[in-house]
């Protein structure tokens, strides 16, 4: 089943410029941590959006090669533009589906993937094809939210209820907790995950600015499938209105977890 660009549920015209202010808000440099690289290794970044990442180590890492993988070519042009202002000659772009990626096989060291697999309509088949880019013994981080917006304290049961149908609806946000026997099936070894609070929908007390901005826009480009989910535009709109306010009272407040899943993949001196 092949899937087009417009098929990413919050797709919109200002969507890469909404990723870049999300990857400040979600501060992506946290995420160095993950990577052990050594001068020459080539990384893959799959489903890169805006290319923030893929642009952060780049920079980090000169001696690194980065290539970035995105369905839509809008996105693909928009992180050519910000790689070539900022210099990075190590980094390149490319549009494709990460269900069939125009890569060689074992030619990464590492593969990340960010916020994407639960978009994907068979994200086992995306985990099938890192597994062959991937050079054996070479590293797999699939970082991923489990159920956003789904803890909530206290909870109001009407908008509880309506975000346990409209969360599911715009993704697999379960993913998460599901990948580690997914990469074992796959073949990979020595896998583990790492949890942390999220710095995006983890909103403690009354919602900030950058974030409540972030999630606005979120809730937009994404109202034609809430429509679908609730029923109506009317119900969509009553939903992010009613969202909103929640997140705007000081007494509330909403938890979510962000997933590093690391596997290792099959092959290589200790196989």
């Amino acid at each position: 089943m092949s899937i087009k660009p417009s098929d990413y549920v919050f797709d919109s015209s200002n969507e890469c410029e909404r990723l870049e202010r999300q990857a400040k808000l979600q501060g992506i440099e946290r995420h160095l941590r993950h990577f052990q690289l050594q001068p020459g290794a080539r990384v893959l970044d799959g489903g890169c959006g805006s290319g923030a990442m893929a642009r952060l180590l780049a920079s980090r890492h000169p001696a690194v090669q980065v290539v970035g993988i995105d369905l839509n070519p809008g996105y693909i042009a928009y992180a050519r533009n910000r790689a070539t202002a900022e210099e990075l000659g190590n980094l390149t772009f490319e549009a494709a589906d990460l269900a069939a990626l125009p890569l060689a096989d074992a030619s990464f060291d590492v593969v990340w993937s960010h916020l994407v697999l639960y978009f994907l309509p068979h994200p086992d088949v995306a985990l099938r094809e890192f597994r062959r880019v991937l050079r054996p013994g070479g590293t797999l981080l699939i970082a991923l939210h489990d159920s956003p917006l789904l803890t909530n304290f206290p909870e109001d049961p009407d908008i509880q209820m309506r975000l346990e149908r409209v969360m599911p609806g715009l993704g697999a946000v379960r993913l998460a907790r599901k990948l580690p026997l997914m990469l074992r099936d796959e073949g990979f070894r020595d896998i583990t995950v790492v949890a942390e609070m999220d710095a995006i929908y983890t909103i403690l007390g009354r919602i900030g600015p950058a974030h409540r901005r972030n999630l606005e826009e979120i809730l937009a480009s994404a109202l034609p499938r809430i429509s679908e989910i609730l029923g109506g535009c009317q119900q969509a709109e009553a939903f992010r209105t009613d969202l909103l306010a929640y997140f705007d009272r000081p007494d509330t407040c909403s938890y979510t977890t962000l997933w590093v899943v690391e596997g290792t993949a099959p092959g290589g001196l200790f196989a």
